[in-house]
């Protein structure tokens, strides 16, 4: 995998078709690995943003409803939504970046389509086990030392407490990983 790979060269199409339709123009097709992680793919963030007429998932979270969305919804909605600009050149002085939890997903989904491996045990094997980390796993998996993976404490968001075990469940590259403050400071400290 290189930075300069097209998300469509990994991707099955029935993936990556028409998600990024900028003025009637499909750049789908532009999108590389480096515009993921760069955030300059342009794509629309399916966590903040929504679709005309309804709620973010963000919003919904925020008002106490667990809002889970499986990745085919996270397509879905991102084709229904308006892309901020077209992919950015590599190497541009002045590239547009625009966060987009959508860039993590569909990363998540080429890792898991390059390794053959869902993405938790992908984390487990390349990142959490070499660092020690036996109290930390993709939610819902249950980390290696046994623990359970729901969280000890409240999640909280300003001053509303989260239920987001179900959003969590589907967030697996965009933040659905649960940790100890044990295994963080392990981790910091490796």
């Amino acid at each position: 995998l290189n930075l300069d790979d097209r998300m469509t060269q990994v991707l099955p199409s029935e993936i990556t078709a028409g998600l990024h339709v900028l003025d009637g123009i499909d750049r789908t097709g532009q999108i590389t690995v480096e515009h993921l992680l760069s955030h300059t793919s342009g794509l629309a963030d399916y966590f903040d943003e929504a679709p005309n007429g309804q709620q973010s998932a963000q919003a919904r979270l925020l008002a106490g409803e667990d809002s889970p969305m499986p990745f085919d919804e996270v397509l879905r909605a991102v084709r229904s939504m308006k892309p901020h600009f077209p992919p950015q050149p590599a190497g541009s002085a002045k590239r547009k970046a625009r966060y987009a939890d959508t860039n993590y997903q569909l990363l998540g989904a080429i890792l898991e389509t390059v390794a053959s491996q869902p993405l938790h045990e992908l984390f487990d094997r390349m990142i959490l086990a070499p660092l020690g980390m036996e109290a930390t796993s993709s939610y819902p998996h249950p980390p290696r030392g046994g623990r359970s993976p729901e969280p000890d404490a409240s999640v909280w968001a300003k001053d509303v407490v989260l239920n987001p075990s179900g959003a969590l469940t589907f967030q697996k590259a965009d933040g659905g990983i649960i940790s100890t403050v044990a295994d963080q400071l392990r981790f910091m400290r490796a």
